[in-house]
């Protein structure tokens, strides 16, 4: 995939400045982690609430780093149902390793044909299950970890969505 034009972008983080609170503040009416702002402090961050400054809701592109694992195909079908809304974009991006070679002899679940057909079935899938979102695929070459970066950058994805490889110490 070629790149486009878009300019210069960054990551967005619910922390920081504009006199709002961060992730881990909390107020005399408990946390505030889950976006009870108010309306001034919503406009001054415009699209991150799910406003713009003229009160119509923007759109959230939501990226999920998808393989062959049962873990990828999770996270998905959750940005679906958790995330994604009527309008949304949903990006899959499946990172394949540079080296070829390398790819033939660790994938489990198919040879270097698959990675198409895998993209192309998974784009299905969310559309069968939630039509109202928009689903794109993205197949890239590349080390995992720079290529997820270097696309969330690129797409100013809203929101990452990662598998997870094991329980997390916080859940329950």
């Amino acid at each position: 995939m070629g790149s486009g034009g878009y300019g210069n972008s960054s990551l967005r983080r619910p922390s920081g400045g504009g006199g709002g609170e961060g992730w881990g503040s909390k107020s005399a009416r408990g946390s505030r982690r889950w976006g009870r702002k108010s309306r001034r402090e919503r406009e001054e961050a415009p699209g991150w609430w799910g406003e713009t400054r003229g009160g119509m809701v923007a759109k959230k592109r939501v990226l999920v780093v998808v393989d062959h694992s049962a873990r990828a195909k999770h996270a998905m079908m959750w940005a679906l149902t958790h995330v994604a809304n009527k309008g949304d974009l949903l990006t899959l991006l499946h990172v394949v390793p540079p080296d070829p070679h390398h790819h033939r002899h660790h994938h489990r679940g198919g040879g270097e044909d698959d990675v198409p057909n895998l993209a192309k079935s998974l784009g299905t899938l969310c559309k069968a299950c939630k039509p109202e979102v928009e689903v794109e695929a993205l197949v890239i070459q590349g080390p995992k970890l720079a290529t997820v970066l270097s696309q969330v950058r690129k797409l100013e994805a809203s929101v990452l969505v990662l598998g997870q490889c094991k329980p997390s110490p916080l859940s329950w």
